[in-house]
């Protein structure tokens, strides 16, 4: 789960629990700001996590699948190709 914070463009990432995983749960990155490689080292902000792309953060590539109803909305409605 990617968690952005509008209020000062923070990030975390945190892995949800799911048994029999093997996969450690909880926080996977401290939220903080993070630069996004493929943006001339920019901070990442809202347009980097569009539902259906990719962003890499700290050297970890994410393919963002899905999102709350609220964040589908801002992100319909803040958007610019």
């Amino acid at each position: 789960i990617i968690s952005f914070s509008l209020a000062d463009d923070t990030l975390g990432i945190f892995e949800p629990a799911q048994k029999n995983s093997g996969i450690v749960e909880g926080k996977f990155l401290e939220r903080r700001k993070y630069k996004n490689k493929h943006n001339k080292d920019n901070f990442i902000t809202p347009s980097d996590l569009a539902i259906g792309g990719d962003v890499v953060i700290n050297s970890y590539s994410f393919h963002i699948l899905s999102a709350d109803e609220y964040t589908e909305g801002y992100l319909k409605e803040h958007m610019f190709d």
